[in-house]
């Protein structure tokens, strides 16, 4: 019985831990998605009316956007080439700060203010688009990591169960310690009948390794 006990034991742990890798994925993954559905749609700038508003709008957002396009596109160009890595989206997000940051800067020298936001599905938060990069990474990285630890469990599990299998098949599963027999010599039961020589499983607390069954 405490096989069967250690049997369904396992075998909810790894229903238990394995549903959690999964969620982990599902989450990640629909993170991603949801991300993937982000775009910049505009630079703002305010106040509209301002003088020098076009100018500031085609110098410092011209700008902006040129820097923007070259930095997704070098970082596009390294992911392809890197499937195991994100470093290049982290690169990309510090030299996206830095274009954020020489937008606020160049606006002001026109006397305006100017940002850029992208937007998503639905209600979703706009992100600027360093935000949006760490958050691509950070969902990335969850992403594999519960990919990783699924594959890892999943393939304990299978060892386990093997395990289990080829004790339960072998009746030497006992917590780690083999069945130890013993030679009976023949003898007379008191009823006068005659009981040959034989083996029999050493007394122990189980019964599923005896050579009789339970």
């Amino acid at each position: 019985m405490r096989v069967i006990a250690v049997t369904v034991l396992a075998a909810a742990l790894a229903g238990c831990a394995g549903a959690k890798f999964k969620q982990n994925m599902e989450t990640s993954g629909a993170r991603l998605d949801e991300l993937s559905q982000y775009q910049l749609r505009n630079v703002s700038l305010t106040p509209s009316d301002h003088p020098r508003a076009d100018q500031a709008m085609s110098y410092c957002g011209g700008g902006f956007v040129s820097v923007r396009a070259n930095v997704l596109e070098k970082m596009e160009e390294e992911l392809s080439g890197r499937s195991t890595s994100t470093s290049p989206i982290l690169v990309a997000k510090r030299k996206m700060e830095d274009a954020e940051e020489w937008l606020s800067s160049c606006a002001q020298r026109y006397g305006v203010l100017m940002w850029a936001m992208m937007e998503g599905p639905g209600t979703a938060q706009p992100l600027k688009t360093s935000e949006w990069l760490r958050q691509n990474r950070s969902a990335l990285l969850s992403f594999r990591l519960a990919s990783s630890n699924l594959r890892q469990h999943q393939a304990k599990m299978r060892g386990l169960q093997t395990a289990i299998g080829m004790g339960l098949m072998s009746g030497s599963l006992n917590y780690g310690n083999p069945p130890r027999y013993q030679y009976i010599n023949p003898y007379m039961r008191s009823d006068g009948t005659m009981v040959e020589g034989h083996l029999r499983t050493t007394p122990n607390d189980y019964c599923f390794d005896n050579l009789n069954g339970c």
